[in-house]
Parts: structure tokens; sequence; C-alpha cells
């Protein structure tokens, strides 16, 4: 959670909540490790201001699916909410939807899932 925090303490710290989408974020700004998907859920609702309504079948792979995404170059506001939104989707199956202007779902589908990650000091 420690590095979460910082992520996002990084992330206002670069103007991410500020209406300029282009401006350029610093390499490294998101650092995740070993995150679970409800971390990096309240990570992508704080970046793109929108509530997340998530599936109770989200909760439920909380302790099993663990993302891991680090930037290694700059990156723009839109890149990193996709960024998110593909990390959630290859390595915890959690599906995100529009579902109008403040709020998206978070869903939880096992097929979606391409490749568990490799965290550092595993075999």
């Amino acid at each position: 959670m420690r590095v979460i925090l910082l992520c996002f303490a990084l992330c206002l710290a670069a103007g991410c909540q500020s209406p300029h989408a282009d401006k350029m974020m610093p390499a490294g700004i998101i650092d995740l490790t070993n995150a679970d998907a409800y971390e990096v859920l309240d990570i992508y609702s704080k970046l793109t201001g929108l509530k997340v309504v998530k599936d109770p079948q989200v909760k439920t792979i909380q302790s099993t699916s663990r993302i891991v995404l680090t930037t290694t170059r700059p990156i723009t506001k839109p890149q990193a909410i996709k960024l998110l939104e593909k990390a959630l989707r290859e390595q915890a199956g959690v599906v995100i939807t529009p579902l109008d202007a403040t709020s998206v779902s978070a869903s939880y589908n096992a097929a979606l899932i391409v490749a568990k990650p490799k965290v550092a000091g595993e075999k």
C-alpha cells in the first residue's frame, strides 16, 4: 500500500488532476509491485475522478491476483489510465466499463488473464 500512496502523491505533484491531459508525468510515476486489484482500482478512481462500482467478485480475487506495473518513460494522464486498465485486465481479469459520465464498473472475468506477473524474489 505504501507504494500506491507514493504513486498517488507523485501523481498529484505532477498535476494529474489538472485539466491538461497532455501534461507529461515523469518516468516511474507508476511503480506497482505486488499490488492487489482493489488498490489499483483506488488509484484508477483518483486518477480519472470517476467512481468505481466494484463487482463483488473483484473482492474475492483481491488476495490471489497481484499487479505489477512500472513506467520507465514519461507518460501522459490518458496513457497512465490506459496502462492501469490493461494491467487490471491482463493481470487480474478486471474489466473497466463506463457506466455514465461519473462512474465506471469493475467486473471480473478469469478468461481475460493473459499472464501472472513475476514479482522480484519469486521463483
